[in-house]
């Protein structure tokens, strides 16, 4: 049973949907060429009452809209990376960290290993360790 939503799209937009890239929008991604590089594009709607409460601070609705467009690139096979100085959403958006101390790696994080005890201990080790080396 498909959805309203659905059945509109499949009646009037799909049929305008002719270039591969748009994936016969059946999907929430496309993927458009510029200068000689693919990037792909996604985008969800989140709504009030359905996906968040109108009290929810704006960073935690931000989040999850993040989270969630991170979530259909990676469903699409695409490699995310994420840039972040927030150890406690990183466990739970990241198969895999990597912590950085003045411009190097100093920790690897996955599977069992990647926590946000360990990210944060990573991290003192990773600055500690460049503190000696800039003595």
């Amino acid at each position: 049973m498909t959805s309203g939503e659905d059945s509109l799209i499949a009646r009037y937009f799909r049929p305008l949907a002719t270039d591969p890239g748009a994936f016969g929008l059946g999907d929430d991604a496309a993927v458009l060429s510029a200068l000689g590089d693919d990037i792909v594009v996604t985008t969800d709607a989140i709504v009030e009452g359905v996906h968040f409460l109108s009290a929810d601070p704006p960073d935690t609705i931000a989040r999850k809209a993040l989270r969630v467009n991170l979530s259909d690139l990676a469903a699409k096979g695409m490699a995310v990376l994420v840039i972040s100085s927030e150890p406690d959403e990183l466990p739970d958006l990241c198969d895999r960290v990597l912590v950085m101390a003045e411009g190097r790696i100093v920790r690897e994080l996955n599977g069992g290993a990647l926590s946000r005890s360990a990210i944060i201990e990573a991290s003192y080790a990773g600055a500690a360790a460049a503190t000696e080396r800039l003595q």
